[in-house]
């Protein structure tokens, strides 16, 4: 079981996560919280490093920009 430092930890990031990326739609940021050897599961992505998701969530954002 995760200690509640790291419980606290986790949430930091996953908060900062969301604001940077779906608040600021700072899609460069999502090199912070993936490695560089990340392979994307979606098939929507299917590319590695966070390239298909920043490809897609541009395309994302593009259609709902609120």
């Amino acid at each position: 079981m995760p200690s509640m430092e790291q419980v606290e930890r986790n949430k930091t990031i996953i908060g900062s996560y969301i604001d940077e990326i779906f608040n600021k739609h700072k899609l460069s940021s999502i090199e912070r919280y993936f490695g560089g050897n990340f392979i994307e599961g979606s098939f929507q992505a299917g590319k590695s490093g966070g390239v298909g998701s920043k490809q897609f969530l541009n395309e994302f954002f593009k259609a709902f920009p609120d």
